[in-house]
């Protein structure tokens, strides 16, 4: 596994760590647990991920060196 990988995956479970887990502990709190928002939380997560990676790796798939040009 590359260094820019294990970076990229690292930073999708920071931002999943960050994100679905106080949504969870919530929604378990109020006693309605929706899988709809984790999930979607969980998602936006792996894209910043894939972000990282890309902006890490030298031969990334686009020329923008991210997902977005800026």
């Amino acid at each position: 596994m590359s260094d820019e990988l294990k970076e990229g995956v690292k930073q999708s479970l920071r931002l999943a760590l960050i994100s679905a887990v106080p949504l969870i502990i919530e929604q378990l709190r109020t006693g309605v647990l929706d899988w709809k928002i984790i999930i979607t939380a969980s998602a936006i997560a792996l894209l910043g991920g894939l972000d990282k990676w890309l902006h890490e790796s030298d031969k990334g798939i686009t020329k923008h060196k991210g997902l977005v040009p800026f």
